[in-house]
């Protein structure tokens, strides 16, 4: 359910890139449920051309989605290391706070957390999150592995890359799955739309 769901959102965000605008600010209060089920990608107010990129000096807003001026621009606990350093962003930046959510519909927590927002975007930089856990799909595993590679150039390329991925994912039979890696725990997944707000359409 949370892959089928996502997939909308993100092909939603694939459709930007793919006109040369990046979102810049991917985090579950701008996705939203229509009624038919599907995700649509919502708040462009950040959004800018991929080839305008300042890096820095713009508008930062924190986990708690307070704005304030003259920093990085995004939400703090969704950004990619690239953003949290105020480097020059690309859709690859986009990709990147798209893992974040799907890891956080799938563990029931952020990857990256701080007792203040310094500390998040030190662990935005620096540190790695916990494994997910075993009872998640190995190949969605993967996926959002890759999603949240520190490197840009170790991630998915393309959010169209991402979307077919998703897609063959939703469609795989429980049959074909592989076993979970030893030594990871089980831990209840998190239940699909509690971040997520349902729209009118």
């Amino acid at each position: 359910q949370i892959v089928e769901l996502l997939t909308g959102a993100a092909d939603g965000l694939a459709a930007a890139h793919g006109a040369g605008i990046l979102h810049r600010d991917i985090k579950p209060a701008n996705i939203f449920v229509g009624r038919n089920g599907y995700a649509k990608l919502a708040d462009f107010g950040l959004a800018k051309l991929a080839a305008d990129q300042p890096a820095s000096n713009e508008t930062i807003t924190s986990p708690a989605d307070e704005t304030r001026v003259g920093a990085i621009i995004g939400t703090i606990a969704y950004m990619s290391p690239e953003q949290a350093s105020g480097r020059s962003l690309d859709a690859r930046s986009d990709i990147f706070s798209f893992g974040v959510v799907l890891y956080e519909l799938l563990a029931g927590r952020r990857p990256f957390d701080g007792a203040s927002d310094l500390e998040v975007l030190k662990t935005v930089i620096h540190g790695a999150p916990e494994p997910l856990s075993s009872d998640v799909p190995i190949a969605l595993r993967m996926l959002v592995e890759k999603a949240l590679e520190k490197d840009p150039a170790e991630r998915y390329q393309t959010t169209r890359d991402l979307v077919v991925d998703l897609r063959r994912l939703a469609h795989r039979p429980a049959s074909e799955e592989v076993p979970p890696r030893a030594g990871v725990a089980p831990k209840k997944s998190a239940r699909c739309g509690i971040w997520i707000v349902a729209a009118a359409s």
